[in-house]
């Protein structure tokens, strides 16, 4: 009683370190909840981007989860604190590495696949789905590329969350088709 409700995900900013995270630089622009999009997982392809594939064209690519609802307090949705979200979907975007920190207008949004089957990017406003499990999407999604498979994994929780429900899935591309690899549920 008495103790604000904060919304620890009305905002996905990233921050900046040059001296090995000595010191932060947070920049006067983010994303939110409102936008859609909050708990921002990158693709991990190795230290420095190094491991991505050539196909990819030296993007850095962020997930983002769909919130349920985007006024989400502490308690999230029906008091459930840090919660997999329902429908569990995800959106992709990209952006060039020297552009991360430069503003909103940097990130492109998948906004689907043309007729030859090329990934097509567009607009915040205009962005599609990449994943999506009816179970949910949790707090914590984790991605990143196995060179030796020449596949992206990626791992989500779904149902609750801290009960041990756990997804692993494939793909040949950040944006899919995705394929379910292990599907836990406690």
């Amino acid at each position: 009683p008495g103790q604000e409700i904060r919304n620890h995900f009305a905002q996905s900013v990233i921050h900046e370190s040059r001296d090995n995270g000595l010191t932060w630089r947070r920049p006067d622009w983010h994303f939110t909840s409102f936008d859609e999009l909050t708990v921002p997982t990158f693709i991990n392809f190795g230290r420095g981007n190094s491991g991505i594939p050539e196909a990819e064209d030296g993007y850095v690519y962020s997930y983002f989860v769909r919130p349920e609802v985007p006024d989400i307090t502490e308690q999230g949705p029906e008091g459930r604190g840090l919660i997999a979200h329902r429908p569990g979907q995800l959106y992709l975007a990209r952006t060039r590495p020297e552009e991360l920190m430069t503003g909103r207008e940097a990130y492109a949004f998948f906004v689907g696949l043309d007729d030859a089957g090329e990934p097509c990017w567009g607009s915040l406003e205009e962005k599609v789905p990449v994943f999506d499990d009816p179970n949910g999407a949790g707090w914590c999604v984790s991605s990143s590329y196995h060179p030796g498979l020449k596949r992206y994994l990626l791992v989500t929780q779904h149902a609750v969350s801290e009960q041990s429900n756990l997804g692993v899935f494939e793909a040949p591309h950040p944006w899919g088709p995705w394929t379910t690899v292990a599907y836990h549920t406690r």
